[in-house]
């Protein structure tokens, strides 16, 4: 495509910018499933916008053709050549520059999250980004920075931007570079109030205060040891009316840390499962199940390919990571995009899981008694529950399956923001539920426990043993009574059979030998009922949350249980779906003779057990 783009009707802007997300809706393209999601609504969203927004073909085309009239590529084979930029950046760029507020006509997308492996073209693109936030947008008195994690690696943008300046015969003519090889030097033009300079994570902030930011660049995201420079720079953007927060991450190596959390929330927001109007997320990876060795779905990680990076690099690549198990891992996380999983045995593909949503139960779970799985945290974090339904109708066996979640409404704004959760936003959607006061009240999650009890019924509970006893303590005096029971016992009215689910290898192996509920046979049923769907799982993002932190692990004879990708990441909807799960395709509910005991049964009485 020519570098002159000014002449051009709207409909042809259109189809510049647009052309890359309706193949990959149209399925010319391969692209992970949450960035499929995301072409999807934006297509969609062309269409119908949202309430007082719209996509301004003339604002996509002014930044467009900035790029690829004014700036030059810096590295290689390209070094000096007109930027032109590959379908998927005039996407990109289109976008986050065209999308408007109609209010003020300012800029809808504040935030630019890109995450590609190395070579794809991310790096010059939020250079030429911006060099046109900086000098073409009209912003007074703009000031932009270039941030790293270190001086050397903010070198690497900043030069970028300086060489566009120098190889463009009319900006060289505007702009000044000072402080020659010194790594604090600036871009300056005749606005006296405007630069652009670089800093690095190392600095701790130093040269942010008192900034008023109109842009910056953010590189290398996996790099920064912490969250420190991010948030300054954030804050330092407050007071201007259009700020852009361009970043830019390749996978790092540990699922912790500022990227991961970036790239985590940037998933959900491409899924729908975070609302949040203001970012821009474009994550290209390889996912979990895609075969690393088939060539095909290599461009599904590096958008860029065959031209960069080149086939020949990747195939070699590709058979050093053959030869052992670290090259592999080097392979897939800087050439593929894939986080690694820290040797664990990590979670099946969300793909399965996406295909199981359901907007809703279906009207015969309202005749039919299930299985609950508990799972009590620490008070002061989450307890979930679960309820589970098998289709007596159906000869493959369905399962039905729905998770609630409870979390203390107390700090919960300063908590979304500290852990990048949208909490706030998802108890607004009734996907989570935050009690009064600073640690779970637990009438609630009661409450749900005797609403399913109620009609028509429950066959068990399924719970972790850890804390059951002060659960079952403090719940007695409303009315539910828990008795953890042997086969066939005898259960007063009003009693709800609690079965325990231990989750540790050496209680859940012992329990997975006698066919008890044990993680064990537990996790094998999850997995087998995700990846033949025969599951149905009502739709809600804290639980699809918890499904991509959870890794699973085995010990010596192969007994699987759980564990959790960080420390951050909460689990507790998935242990208890797991537990319910297992619950349902493992036990089987004794016929109840009122007024017989067919064998003993012991009450759940202030924490132990008594005959």
């Amino acid at each position: 495509m020519s570098p002159n783009t000014l002449k051009l009707t709207k409909a042809e802007v259109a189809d510049l910018v647009w052309e890359w997300p309706r193949k990959v809706e149209a399925g010319e393209i391969e692209v992970p499933a949450h960035l499929a999601a995301f072409c999807k609504r934006q297509l969609a969203e062309l269409e119908d916008p949202p309430d007082g927004m719209r996509w301004d073909p003339l604002r996509a085309l002014q930044a467009i053709a900035f790029i690829q009239q004014r700036c030059t590529l810096q590295q290689g084979e390209w070094a000096g050549a007109p930027f032109i930029l590959f379908p998927w950046q005039r996407w990109v760029v289109g976008s986050v520059m065209g999308w408007l507020i109609e209010e003020d006509a300012t800029r809808r997308y504040r935030e630019l999250l890109l995450c590609t492996p190395k070579a794809a073209g991310k790096n010059p693109m939020l250079a030429a980004l911006g060099l046109y936030l900086y000098v073409a947008e009209g912003e007074p008195e703009p000031e932009v920075i270039v941030a790293a994690a270190d001086y050397d690696q903010a070198r690497v943008a900043f030069g970028s931007i300086v060489a566009m300046i120098e190889r463009s015969p009319q900006l060289r003519a505007e702009f000044r570079v000072l402080g020659g090889s010194d790594p604090r030097n600036i871009v300056i033009n005749r606005d006296p109030g405007a630069w652009c300079r670089r800093i690095a994570w190392k600095q701790k902030g130093m040269g942010l205060s008192g900034t008023n930011l109109h842009a910056a660049i953010i590189d290398e995201l996996h790099e920064h040891p912490g969250d420190d420079l991010v948030k300054m720079i954030r804050s330092s953007m407050k007071a201007r009316r259009q700020p852009m927060l361009l970043m830019a991450t390749n996978a790092g190596a540990e699922m912790v840390g500022i990227a991961w959390d970036e790239t985590e929330s940037g998933r959900r927001i491409a899924l729908g499962d975070e609302e949040r109007d203001d970012v821009f997320p474009v994550i290209f990876e390889l996912e979990k199940d895609d075969d690393w060795e088939n060539e095909d779905l290599w461009p599904k990680a590096n958008p860029s390919l065959p031209t960069t990076p080149k086939l020949r690099y990747l195939r070699s690549e590709a058979a050093r990571a053959r030869t052992s198990a670290a090259a592999r891992v080097h392979f897939l996380r800087l050439n593929m995009g894939r986080w690694p999983d820290g040797g664990f045995e990590s979670w099946m593909d969300m793909r399965h899981w996406d295909a199981a949503w359901i907007d809703e139960l279906p009207d015969w779970c309202a005749e039919e008694k299930c299985w609950l799985g508990l799972d009590l945290s620490d008070r002061r974090d989450l307890t979930a529950a679960a309820a589970v339904w098998r289709d007596p109708t159906d000869s493959d066996d369905r399962y039905v399956l729905e998770t609630i979640a409870w979390i203390p409404s107390v700090g919960l704004d300063e908590r979304s923001r500290a852990e990048r959760t949208p909490w706030l936003q998802w108890v607004e959607h009734g996907w989570i539920h935050a009690t009064p006061g600073e640690i779970i009240d637990w009438t609630y999650p009661m409450a749900w426990i005797q609403g399913k009890a109620e009609s028509p019924g429950i066959h068990a509970l399924a719970y972790d043993p850890w804390r059951i006893g002060q659960f079952a303590r403090e719940v007695r005096p409303y009315g539910l009574l828990l008795e953890k029971t042997e086969p066939g016992a005898y259960l007063p009215p009003g009693t709800i059979r609690a079965l325990p689910h231990p989750q540790g290898y050496a209680i859940s192996a012992k329990a997975a030998a006698n066919r008890a509920p044990a993680m064990p046979l537990s996790i094998e049923l999850m997995e087998d009922l995700l990846l033949n769907g025969r599951i149905s799982i009502v739709r809600n993002p804290v639980l699809r949350m918890a499904a991509q932190g959870i890794r699973i692990i085995q010990d010596g004879k192969r007994n699987k249980t759980t564990t959790r990708i960080n420390s951050k990441v909460k689990i507790d909807p998935m242990l208890a779906a797991i537990m319910a799960t297992g619950t349902a395709g493992l036990d089987e509910p004794p016929e109840i003779a009122t007024g017989t005991t067919v064998y003993s049964a012991r009450r759940l009485v202030a924490g132990e057990y008594v005959a």
